[in-house]
């Protein structure tokens, strides 16, 4: 067995899991009010009970988020000032900051050596903002994409690695995870009954309203494919890798085998029932490197047990959901059939290939994130439309490559330590880079990878106070 160091066996305080249930429970009940006003009353009263929590204990405040994640629609707003909208995330991110700062006032700040990955971090916010001014696209439409990632992306991962500390990721896991089961068995109910409870409330704008009632690109093999708190099945198949690395961690590192394995099975079925590629690959991306990690370490005995869990996990998918995994087997076997809507889709290779070289041709800062970016990417096909304005790459080649070094800097430093949850983040950091490809645009699943990464790093630092304790 896997002998998991002692930082990452989960020491939890005995209010923990109830209180993540509990702010679970409130915002789908809130998502599911009949009215814009009570969505907007329910939002800003947990919007309050999250700034209560966070003025008296930081870490809990963070933790709580990550227990939302999952299941917090990007849509959920409460209303725009400016022109700048107001989404739950955005205000969910802001109200750790107000605590952060609450916390670090009056505070003697001890020596803690720089982490060199917050300043690559840095480079890329800053080339951001560069594109909104250099950029081809109007200053006002760039601006508002480029603020609403550096909160929801980049703000928060350093706020979690400021507030947290190695010894808090178990219950970091944890929490993300019960948001997951929450997110799997929305989904499950969502192919069962066809209501949507993570994304049936009432709109703030027209656009969110076509969201909720549009069913283009739903639709695969005559079944309307699962969605659950994202606005289509290939955002939520790209958040999947980050619930199958939870469900691994739970399993494999920390021993809760209840919980992880819940999530695992239900993770299973999400994937089959969504019809997505993104989903199959993103999930054999991950799953690859984690079984050749698992099997190295006692190859004669694993083998034989990770056949036994292999076909637990398939003939349990089989009972549950006959149909439904006959159909994800054909799409793997043929996934650019028709019957799955791959017929007139570029393969992803052509998209690279096409892509690459209209990127390399325009203005290196991008073209900006309004109408003029898609009308100039689609002069070659939709597809590559979509790849260039979906993946932010609309902020040009500059930032592609400076996301790439990060990308390949986090992986360095992953597989440089060789623990057991670093080879588990390294499988899901190639994970998430692939569904990247798919249209899965990296502001969906990059603030919680970022997060995992600096959080489960050791600091070789003096200990800061922790303003939770006092």
């Amino acid at each position: 067995m896997i002998a998991a160091p002692d930082v990452h066996q989960v020491a939890r305080r005995p209010d923990e899991p109830a209180q993540g249930v509990a702010y679970l429970v409130a915002l789908v009940a809130v998502i599911n009010l009949p009215t814009l006003g009570l969505l907007r009353a329910g939002l800003s009263l947990i919007a309050f009970a999250l700034l209560v929590t966070g003025l008296r204990d930081l870490k809990a405040l963070l933790i709580v988020l990550f227990a939302l994640m999952p299941v917090r629609a990007g849509a959920l707003s409460l209303g725009a000032v400016g022109g700048f909208e107001l989404t739950f995330n955005r205000v969910c991110v802001i109200v750790a900051l107000l605590c952060y700062l609450w916390h670090r006032l009056g505070q003697r700040r001890p020596a803690k050596a720089g982490e060199p990955m917050l300043w690559v971090i840095a480079v890329l916010v800053v080339i951001d903002i560069l594109a909104v001014f250099l950029g081809d696209g109007a200053i006002g439409a760039s601006a508002k994409r480029v603020t609403s990632e550096v909160i929801e992306v980049f703000l928060f991962a350093v706020l979690c690695y400021r507030g947290l500390s190695e010894d808090d990721f178990p219950r970091v896991i944890q929490a993300f995870a019960l948001g997951s089961l929450v997110l799997c068995l929305a989904a499950v109910g969502e192919r069962a009954t066809g209501v949507n409870v993570l994304f049936r409330f009432p709109a703030t704008t027209e656009l969110y309203a076509q969201l909720q009632e549009v069913t283009v690109g739903l639709e695969r093999a005559d079944l309307m494919r699962v969605r659950g708190s994202f606005q289509n099945p290939v955002y939520l198949s790209g958040f999947l890798p980050l619930v199958a690395f939870a469900a691994t961690y739970l399993l494999l590192v920390v021993r809760r085998r209840a919980l992880g394995g819940v999530l695992l099975l239900l993770l299973g079925i999400v994937a089959i029932l969504s019809l997505s590629r993104t989903a199959m690959y993103g999930v054999a991306v991950f799953a690859a490197p984690v079984l050749i990690w698992w099997l190295s370490q006692d190859p004669a005995r694993r083998v034989l047990n990770g056949a036994l869990l292999l076909a637990g996990v398939v003939g349990a998918l089989y009972l549950l959901a006959p149909e439904d995994l006959g159909r994800a087997l054909d799409m793997a076997r043929n996934p650019y059939s028709e019957e799955f809507g791959g017929g007139d889709t570029q393969h992803r290779i052509e998209l690279i290939t096409t892509g690459v070289p209209l990127i390399l041709g325009l203005n290196p800062f991008g073209v900006g994130f309004d109408e003029s970016a898609i009308e100039t990417t689609s002069l070659v096909s939709p597809d590559v439309a979509n790849f260039y304005v979906g993946y932010g790459l609309v902020n040009g080649i500059v930032f592609v490559v400076w996301f790439c070094v990060l990308l390949g800097y986090m992986l360095y430093r992953l597989l440089a330590r060789h623990r057991d949850v670093d080879w588990l983040l390294a499988a899901l950091v190639l994970s998430v880079a692939a569904t990247y490809l798919s249209f899965a645009e990296y502001w969906i699943t990059f603030p919680a990878v970022l997060a995992f990464v600096l959080v489960s790093r050791e600091r070789f630092t003096v200990r800061e106070h922790d303003p939770s304790a006092a």
